[in-house]
């Protein structure tokens, strides 16, 4: 049997300070629950912070699912599963949302695809990141940026009077402190990444792939707080599909284990599921900016659309996707709707595609990301031995990095997929404890340079870097 849940629109009060995202975050964070903020930066649109969780469905490193939830809700009984799990837990709770953006708010990682496919172990898992990691919170505040307009709502199992709810009293801004830049610890090194370069190229030559993506990852011991670095990356990159979130697993892992952080400044639409219309973006080909040279600059974004090598990798994660919607979707419905066009970004300029179909409606939320998960743009083509190879060339699981952030909606009447919103986390700070973890990536091609992949690396973790007080 459902839980039913009530969702109750409440009112902010005036001295709350909850006019801005940023500033909304500084109090929450100041507290000791968790919460998640995801932030669509600059662009006209609407971000959503949800804090006091009332629900929470964890799936540790090992695929164990546990569901947190106040005495007296019943529980639903969950699969091995993790994709399964995550379904039937968002089901099991029924609730209307006034919001697209109030539901369940987290991630799936990008290790997930070890679940759906058979990959190899190869690959150090020192983090042991959460497969999975859903809440429904108490509150929620979505802040339309357009509108200039903030509303209020809470999450309960039944009639709740407003009084209950409490908004925490506006702080000062805490970049009055001074920033502590990190420290180094962990360094990739130029070659072994270069050697992986040509390995794929390699592999390409022997016809087992025609592209895929190689990372690598450096970490840093941060003494500053998560939510002041989450502004500093704002800063840096601001992005269409920010996200910030603290994580008390201690509860779940082995001794020593603690809060985990994620801040996010992706750029990159994984999945959007509207009313069973799904669409997908995917990024490639990547150049540098140069902002304080307009010529140069305006060099580069040429160079880019000129490129037949990137437009070519492109291509190949656009046909990749379209057969991943094509297992889930209607027949006839999966269409290219914008082939390539070319996105600014405050380090980067970068392609992308958009790919649209409609779903099947017997297509459940585990049936529909089993069919997409990991991304094709950050995995490669074939898939899955694009999987394999990645899991031998990358000295390090990946954890959330590569993975999905976003939205769950609440259950479709109907039946088949939610509503939902998840993009695809890169440029994504992951954070366990006081050390923090960067990762970049390159799609590698036949006809890659080691040396030039390497660098594209470098710009795509720029902005990281340096919100950690690292020059890159």
């Amino acid at each position: 049997m459902a839980a039913v849940l009530q969702v109750h629109p409440i009112e902010i009060p005036e001295a709350a300070g909850f006019d801005d995202p940023l500033a909304a975050l500084d109090s929450i964070a100041k507290g000791r629950g968790d919460y998640t903020l995801l932030h669509s930066g600059p662009a006209a649109g609407f971000s959503v912070l949800g804090w006091w969780p009332l629900v929470r469905l964890l799936i540790d490193a090992h695929g164990v699912a546990r569901v947190n939830a106040p005495a007296g809700i019943e529980l639903p009984k969950l699969p091995i599963d993790p994709l399964r799990a995550l379904e039937q837990c968002t089901e099991h709770f029924s609730f209307e949302s006034p919001h697209p953006l109030i539901g369940w708010l987290g991630f799936v990682s990008y290790d997930i695809g070890r679940h759906i496919e058979w990959l190899p172990s190869v690959a150090t898992d020192d983090v042991r990141w959460p497969l999975v990691c859903f809440t429904l919170f108490r509150q929620y505040v979505i802040f339309d940026r357009a509108g200039g307009k903030t509303s209020a709502f809470c999450v309960s199992t039944g009639d709740v009077p407003q009084t209950t709810y409490a908004f925490p009293p506006q702080r000062a801004r805490s970049e009055a402190l001074p920033f502590v830049p990190g420290r180094l610890l962990e360094v990739p090194s130029p070659e072994r990444y270069e050697d992986a370069v040509r390995r794929v190229r390699e592999y390409i030559a022997a016809g087992d792939i025609y592209q895929a993506n190689v990372s690598r990852r450096w970490g840093i011991r941060t003494l500053v707080a998560p939510h002041v670095l989450f502004r500093r990356l704002c800063e840096f990159s601001p992005a269409t599909y920010s996200a910030c979130m603290r994580i008390n697993d201690s509860a779940e892992r082995e001794p020593g284990g603690g809060v985990r952080h994620v801040l996010s400044a992706s750029p990159e639409l994984f999945l959007a599921v509207e009313n069973g219309r799904a669409v997908t973006r995917p990024i490639k080909g990547t150049r540098p900016r140069d902002i304080s040279d307009e010529g140069r600059d305006a060099a580069l974004r040429e160079a880019l659309l000129d490129s037949a090598k990137d437009a070519a990798e492109l291509t190949m994660i656009v046909d990749l996707l379209r057969n991943d919607l094509g297992r889930v979707s209607k027949f006839g419905t999966v269409r290219v709707t914008e082939p390539r066009v070319i996105e600014q970004h405050p380090t980067v300029w970068h392609t992308a595609a958009t790919i649209a179909s409609e779903l099947r409606e017997d297509a459940g939320l585990a049936e529909v990301l089993a069919a997409l998960c990991p991304g094709g743009s950050i995995t490669g083509a074939p898939k899955i031995r694009a999987m394999q190879i990645i899991e031998e060339l990358e000295a390090h699981r990946r954890g959330l990095y590569c993975g999905n952030i976003g939205v769950i909606g609440a259950p479709n009447p109907a039946g088949g997929c939610p509503n939902l919103a998840l993009n695809i986390a890169i440029r994504t700070i992951q954070m366990d404890g006081d050390m923090a973890y960067v990762h970049a990536g390159a799609g590698i091609v036949a006809d890659s340079d080691p040396a030039q992949e390497y660098e594209e690396t470098l710009h795509k973790a720029a902005a990281m870097l340096r919100t950690l007080g690292i020059d890159p």
